[in-house]
Formats: structure tokens, C-alpha cells, sequence
């Protein structure tokens, strides 16, 4: 059985006969702009406000007040990490460059790409870079208030260099490249030479990194499946209730079947009744 077969089993067995409720996230972030000293030097760090981050569950709070992360996605991240750092690393070319994306919008793949981010720079010694490639939507940018800050489009424009768009925060080893200033060819550049050479950039200079992509869907824009071609590992979302199987089928057949695929079946419910992004039906398609 399929991966996508065993995702939509469970999609039926978790069916209560009604459409589960839609959750969009909102996180509150201060502005790019605060001064915060460390013990280094005086950098310019972007604050992330941990009670709304919790409150919008992007994360879930220990006993002491610190950021600890939920079992879904530690499962998620494991063969991630694997086929970027582990024995079959050498197999998997750019392993370090994540890709997430889902079929249609609307499916939690931005979610998904923060919690993953996260999970991954809280519990681990590995830096995340967090990379808004979703140039229309720019969902990561507007919750963590970079909407406004040079991005992507400028790197790929030519008029910044990739150091300079790279934003520290105070989640330590957390780092965002938010998606940049609005470009009339935006999604064109996502296909563009400029958008190869930035990601072999990304995977030979950061090889100690994960940088993970929130990337457009699949089958709203063909500038995704060329980012999918030069991803090392795609994680693709589906939304429980809601993506029609065949609309699966369609996203897969786009991806590069000799690459590491894995698909989250996310907004499940719980034994409860209530609604939470990041339940998993995760494997290699």
C-alpha cells in the first residue's frame, strides 16, 4: 500500500461524516527592527512573541515556560534529518534542502514548514533556515512581520546579496529569509537561473544546515515542480477532509519519483473532537 494509500485510509477512518474545521494560524511578531545585545555584538534580532506562538499552536510549552515540540513532528523530522545528515546522506543530493508544498492552497503547508523549522532548531544542534518561496501568498512573511524586508526576490534580482537578506531571531538557530519585495515576474523567478544557483549556493555553503522552503502549490503554478527538480526532499501536505485523492496523485506525478517524498496528512482530529494541524501519515511515496 501506498503512502498516499495508507494517508487516505486514515483520512476515512478519522471521518466524522461533516468537514473538519478550518484553523488559520496568526502569529504576533514585533517588527525587524529591535536591537537586542547578545553576548557578541549588538545584532539586529527578530523577536518572536512565544505566548501568541503557542496560542496559535505552532509550538507547545513545557512546564518551565520553554518551547518543547509535539510528537507529529518529531516523527516528521526524523527521515528528514536522515537524508540530510545520516548514513543514506551521500545518496541524496542536496538532502540538506527541504521543500514544502501541498496540491492546492489552503492545505497547512505553511504551517507545516514553520513547525518543522522549529522543531528542528529547538531540539537539535542544527541551524534552520526558513526560506518564503511562496511569492504570491508570502504566508510566512505576513506572520512574522517581514512583509515590508528585502527577501528573496531582491537576491534574485540582483540588488541584495544572500547574507544580507538572511534574519537572525531570538529563537536560537532559527533564521528566515522572508520572501522580499513584491516583483511583477515573482513566480517566473522562481524558475529562473538565478533561483538554481542560489539553492546549490544555499546546499554546498550551508552544509550543516537544513533550509526548508515554503514553496507555491503544486498544481496552482509550474514554478513549483521546478523548485520540487531542485529540492534534495519534498514533504508534501495534504488536509485531512478536504484534498480529493486524485488531486494527490496529480501533485505526486509532478515530483521527481527518485527523490525522498513524504506526505503529511495534516488537520486531523483528535480523540476529543478538537481540531490541530501536524497529525501524520508520513513516508517515502
Amino acid at each position: 500500500m501506498s503512502i498516499i494509500d495508507k494517508a487516505m485510509k486514515k483520512l476515512q477512518d478519522n471521518k466524522s461524516g461533516s468537514v473538519a474545521k478550518r484553523i488559520t494560524p496568526k502569529i504576533r511578531t514585533t517588527k525587524y527592527k529591535e536591537k537586542i545585545a547578545n553576548s557578541y555584538n549588538n545584532e539586529c534580532k527578530l523577536h518572536i512573541d512565544r505566548k501568541q506562538l503557542i496560542s496559535a499552536g505552532l509550538s507547545i510549552s513545557a512546564a518551565d515556560g520553554s518551547l518543547t515540540v509535539d510528537n507529529a513532528f518529531r516523527r516528521i523530522k526524523r527521515p528528514i534529518l536522515a537524508n540530510a545528515f545520516g548514513k543514506e546522506s551521500a545518496l541524496v543530493e542536496n538532502g540538506n534542502i527541504v521543500m514544502v508544498c501541498s496540491s492546492l492552497p489552503g492545505e497547512g503547508k505553511t504551517f507545516n514548514a514553520i513547525n518543522l523549522s522549529m522543531s528542528i532548531a529547538i531540539e537539535l544542534d542544527k541551524t534552520v533556515l526558513l526560506v518564503d518561496a511562496d511569492l504570491p501568498r508570502r504566508n510566512t512573511s505576513n506572520l512574522f512581520g517581514l512583509e515590508e524586508e528585502a527577501g528573496l526576490t531582491n537576491v534574485l534580482v540582483g540588488e541584495k546579496n544572500l547574507t544580507d537578506v538572511i534574519v537572525s531571531t531570538d529563537l536560537q538557530d532559527f533564521k528566515i529569509i522572508p520572501a522580499g519585495t513584491k516583483h511583477h515576474h515573482g513566480t517566473e523567478l522562481l524558475a529562473s537561473d538565478k533561483m538554481f544557483n542560489l539553492i546549490t549556493e544555499l546546499a554546498s555553503r550551508y552544509k550543516d544546515r537544513i533550509i526548508i522552503f515554503d514553496t507555491p502549490p503544486l498544481l496552482i503554478t509550474s514554478e513549483a515542480q521546478v523548485l520540487a527538480g531542485l529540492a534534495g526532499q519534498v514533504v508534501l501536505v495534504v488536509e485531512a477532509d478536504r484534498t480529493l485523492k486524485h488531486d494527490v496523485e496529480d501533485a505526486v506525478e509532478m515530483l521527481d519519483s527518485s527523490k525522498p517524498i513524504g506526505l503529511v496528512l495534516n488537520k486531523t482530529q483528535t480523540n476529543s473532537g478538537s481540531d490541530y494541524y501536524g497529525d501524520s501519515a508520513y513516508g517515502a511515496y
